[in-house]
């Protein structure tokens, strides 16, 4: 699966809020984009694939607010009817982690995310994903013990799940001390990668960023150099935000970074 081009303009923005920086604290109104993009091929009966990493905020000015990822779920499915999007049932969703909002009062920390993948696995055909460091998967968080997901949903950190003949790999967390929640060493995940890579999956997902030491496209420089030696794959990513969303790798593979935004893949030739 290649990515023919993405959009640079968004069809859709859901308005939310964030927590702001130590200059300005406190609750921030922003609008999440929701960008089309097109690629080679998608299975047949699977009319989109939706993509989003790092929906670290809620729908209201107030810690109780729903979290973002639950009203990105809700919203989309406002969109169908319109013919922006594919029936729900056609969608497959691909989550690529950090999907909690602690205070709006301030930045950081995490959460449980359960209510989120619920939001997907209730209303599309399939989800799949990984964990972002901010996550957790039970209230109060406990830890990196069980990984519950509801449903059908597939927490994916070293394997590779088939969904409508898609082969869907997956690494979760960041480089890091494994002593802290989704945190790997990095020799620990690029072995990961490795070794997913060398099965040839269509789509590989990834919390942490392969990347550049430094802006625009900041990341993991270890992790750009696995995925670009490997074999030509669709590399989606979060956990560090590129103004540009798509890089094209030597090995004639790509990466597809969703931090903090909605990528809808649909066929050539689809709306």
């Amino acid at each position: 699966m290649h990515v023919l081009e993405i959009d640079p303009s968004p069809f859709h923005a859901l308005p939310h809020f964030v927590a702001g920086p130590r200059r300005l604290p406190g609750p921030q109104p922003r609008e999440l984009p929701v960008l089309r993009g097109r690629v080679d091929r998608l299975p047949a009966g699977l009319g989109a694939l939706v993509l989003a990493s790092d929906l670290q905020g809620r729908m209201g000015p107030t810690d109780e607010s729903e979290l973002l990822g639950v009203g990105v779920a809700e919203g989309l499915v406002g969109l169908a009817p319109a013919g922006s999007l594919p029936p729900q049932g056609d969608i497959g969703v691909v989550l690529a982690g950090d999907l909690h909002a602690g205070s709006l009062e301030r930045r950081g920390g995490g959460g449980a995310v359960t209510p989120v993948w619920a939001a997907f696995a209730e209303r599309f055909r399939w989800v799949v994903g990984v964990a972002g460091n901010h996550d957790a998967f039970t209230d109060p968080p406990s830890g990196a013990g069980a990984l519950p997901v509801p449903g059908s949903a597939r927490l994916l950190d070293g394997e590779i799940v088939e969904r409508d003949g898609l082969r869907i790999a997956g690494v979760g967390g960041i480089f890091g001390r494994p002593t802290k929640p989704f945190r790997k060493r990095p020799e620990h995940f690029l072995e990961l990668v490795d070794d997913l890579l060398g099965r040839e999956p269509d789509l590989l997902v990834l919390h942490e960023s392969p990347g550049e030491a430094k802006r625009p496209r900041q990341g993991q420089p270890a992790l750009l150099e696995a995925v670009g030696r490997g074999p030509a794959t669709l590399v989606v990513s979060g956990h560090c935000h590129w103004p540009d969303p798509l890089l094209e790798l030597p090995n004639g593979g790509q990466v597809l970074n969703v931090d903090s935004r909605v990528v809808v893949l649909r066929p050539r030739g689809e709306p």
